[in-house]
């Protein structure tokens, strides 16, 4: 909690900022390879159009002619600066459907007592139960909530996309 609060101060006096899982230097870039480029061009839109269903790394590979293994290294490594979510293995989501998915999370979990089960985020969402779990899990491992009985309640003042979510 102190590396936290030390690293959002700084972020708020701009000596530092977040990008992704990673807390960088202002300035900081890191550049990608002709390759990753080309790949991330490729994918994206794809990742973008499938919403809250977007296409597993193997569609992404058949639809680009592009190698399973190039595709899931290049989205990995996006995962690893922010720009896409790594929801389960082979399966990434575009950060704005991430952050739609969050503020539905934190809509139903206010609308009721402030646990969200999977069946109502699944009918919220209009995805399948394991689809609706899997994001749930995620929304967990980041941080965003925490599993409270066959529930998950989002963390007390923690929103997605705040310095202390990735």
């Amino acid at each position: 909690m102190l590396l936290s609060a030390l690293l959002q101060g700084l972020q708020g006096e701009g000596r530092v900022h977040r990008r992704g899982a990673w807390w960088q230097l202002p300035g900081h870039a890191r550049r990608d390879s002709e390759r990753d480029t080309a790949v991330l061009a490729a994918v994206l839109p794809r990742l973008e159009a499938g919403g809250f269903d977007p296409p597993w790394v193997r569609t992404l590979a058949a639809d680009t002619r592009t190698e399973e293994t190039v595709v899931r290294a290049v989205l990995r490594r996006a995962a690893a600066r922010g720009d896409v979510h790594q929801v389960v293995q082979d399966l990434f989501y575009a950060p704005s459907a991430v952050a739609k998915l969050a503020r539905m999370l934190a809509a139903l979990a206010a609308a009721g007592d402030g646990t969200v089960e999977a069946a109502a985020f699944r009918d919220a969402i209009g995805i399948g139960r394991k689809r609706s779990i899997q994001v749930l899990e995620f929304f967990d491992r980041a941080g965003y909530t925490r599993r409270v009985g066959a529930g998950h309640r989002p963390r007390d003042g923690v929103r997605w996309g705040d310095a202390s979510t990735p």
